[in-house]
């Protein structure tokens, strides 16, 4: 009975043994198997093993499937490239190789823009042996493995000029891609030199220069003419040093035929490559001035407003195009001033031109002048240019009215501030007051201040707006509104409309038969002209004490309504007198 139950105790131990290991064994079968890609770990049928990670680049599988796609260009290890582009550096657009140089080929390779760096690069359609590029970084293809394959391949002598084809053959894994080319053979020597456009009798036509081929020295003879037409003026074999310089130069004399002159370089290395080179110049008789080229760095009719300040410039070159410094450099502007340029340097002059409030508006002219001295002689040129200026602000502040409400028969007597926006005064102007279509002018009371008086009519009750029209000598112009309220009517102006019936009334509340009528009516007539030259003594001192004590009643307008009320007044005075 022992027995059994002791071996019983061991089978359950065991069975616990083994299932404590398979748990152990699922808890560190887990995570990515060190220093392989794409490798995990997984429990298979109770046992650990290694599984390949599906999607994941270096699994040895180049993978397409939804939302995931493989390629050399994504995924070069695990993926053949299945096309190779090629992007030629050299020849260059343009480039031509000269006879005897060692012409550079130089290319990049890639394959779905990943790079190739390990790929077999041929040239085919070279005369001579095999030839190859290399991308190991001794053959100007710039670094080791970097995709960039070059060589040199020898220009042979014999080579006619022309242009060639020829072939990159580019060899890699299981891949052979071809790429056509074509370069051009040109046996050319150029000749470096600085003739110019324009000569004088006097003058030396310089023709030292540089003989290259492309950048390098070409020590050749050179064969330097000066022609007039058909005559030889000058004929000389030069000889270019080591770094290709040569030297020949031809004095035009004072009896040398003036108009167009040619010079001539040729000569020829031992490989057969040529130079040729031939510019016609002009001979002029001497002159007494240099013509100077003005350019402004602002286009014709380029709009300016007034009141801002616009950078301007101006290039300055001679005949030949070179650029001057040193001159004097101006502008006329259209108000009639002449400002100077600054010299910036390099031909090049600026000023920071003010436009302003005075400028007259509409097309107008800057002209730019220059003058300076050129290998002795006065140097001088002129350009104009036309702009055209708008009209700047005005700003208008009312003083007067300050009261808004106003009755039939008052003055409404206006007072206006008028600057421009930079704060100074507006001297001049034209400026009148307009209620109901009716105007009255506004005149200067002192340098920026413009008044005058309108009375109320009839016409114009209710709520009135009173216009402001303001335009200055130079153009400038601008209109402002305020509102008012006319209600009512004053008492001077009931006086002034009912006389009449206030006489009549007077008549009858007094009463008394014709002859008594007659000479209530006498008596009432003399009261009704005295009441008049009461109101009219009031009005002129009205007037008096708003020119002379308040300023606010203009000159011309005090004037006026001065003399309207002194000549009734004189009319009433004579009525009067007469009838005494």
């Amino acid at each position: 009975m022992k027995k059994a139950i002791h071996f019983g105790f061991l089978a359950v131990l065991a069975l616990s043994s083994f299932a404590a290991f398979a748990s152990a064994q699922e808890t560190f079968c887990e995570g990515p198997v060190a220093g392989e890609y794409c490798m995990v770990y997984e429990v298979k049928e109770n046992k650990c093993e290694k599984v390949v990670v599906p999607n994941c680049c270096r699994n040895d599988l180049c993978e397409v499937s939804e939302g995931y796609a493989e390629s050399y260009g994504t995924c070069p290890a695990d993926c053949p490239p299945t096309t190779l582009e090629f992007e030629v550096l050299n020849p260059a657009e343009g480039e031509t190789y000269y006879l005897g140089e060692k012409g550079l080929l130089k290319i990049t390779v890639s394959s779905s823009g990943f790079p190739v760096v390990g790929a077999e690069l041929e040239v085919t359609g070279l005369p001579g042996p095999q030839f190859y590029l290399y991308n190991d970084g001794a053959h100007e293809d710039g670094s080791n493995f970097d995709n960039v394959y070059a060589n040199r391949f020898p220009v042979e002598a014999s080579m006619p000029p022309g242009k060639y084809p020829a072939q990159f053959v580019a060899r890699f894994r299981k891949l052979e891609i071809t790429r056509d080319f074509e370069f051009v053979v040109e046996p050319k020597i150029s000749a470096d030199v600085k003739v110019k456009d324009r000569y004088q009798l006097g003058d030396t036509i310089d023709l030292s220069g540089l003989a290259l081929k492309k950048s390098e020295p070409a020590p050749i003879q050179v064969e330097a003419k000066v022609f007039y037409g058909s005559e030889t003026k000058y004929s000389e074999t030069v000889s270019a040093d080591s770094s290709g310089a040569f030297s020949a130069s031809y004095h035009l004399s004072t009896i040398d035929p003036v108009g167009k002159w040619r010079v001539q370089l040729q000569g020829k290395d031992s490989a057969g490559n040529e130079l040729s080179y031939s510019k016609d110049v002009l001979v002029e008789a001497p002159r007494t001035k240099t013509e100077l080229k003005l350019s402004p760095s602002i286009p014709n009719n380029t709009v300016l407003k007034r009141g801002e300040k616009k950078p301007v410039s101006v290039t300055v070159v001679d005949e030949e195009g070179n650029k001057v410094s040193g001159a004097s450099v101006k502008v006329k502007v259209p108000d009639g001033r002449v400002l100077d340029l600054e010299d910036q340097g390099s031909g090049v002059y600026a000023v920071d031109l003010e436009i302003g409030y005075e400028f007259p508006a509409g097309s107008q002219q800057l002209e730019f002048s220059a003058a300076g001295a050129l290998e002795g002689l006065p140097a001088e040129g002129m350009t104009r240019l036309l702009v055209v200026i708008e009209s700047g602000k005005i700003v208008v502040e009312v003083l007067e009215p300050v009261n808004v409400h106003f009755r039939i028969g008052d003055a409404l007597v206006a007072k206006l501030r008028l600057t421009y926006p930079d704060g100074s005064k507006v001297e001049e102007a034209e400026v009148k007051l307009v209620v109901s279509g009716a105007e009255a002018p506004l005149t200067a009371l002192e340098t920026g201040i413009f008044g005058g008086t309108y009375y109320l009519q009839e016409k114009d009750q209710g709520n009135r707006p009173v216009k402001f029209v303001v335009r200055d000598q130079h153009g400038n112009a601008v209109e402002k509104e305020v509102s008012i309220e006319v209600t009512g009517e004053s008492l001077a102006f009931v006086l002034q409309k009912n006389w009449l019936m206030v006489l009549v009334v007077l008549v009858l509340v007094v009463g008394g038969g014709g002859y008594g009528f007659f000479q209530f009516s006498s008596k009432k007539s003399k009261e009704k002209m005295g009441m008049r030259r009461q109101q009219l003594k009031a009005m002129i001192e009205e007037i008096n004490n708003k020119y002379y004590d308040e300023g606010t009643l203009p000159k011309s307008e005090f004037t006026r309504l001065t003399e309207k009320y002194g000549e009734e007044l004189d009319k009433l005075e004579q009525q009067l007198e007469a009838a005494k």
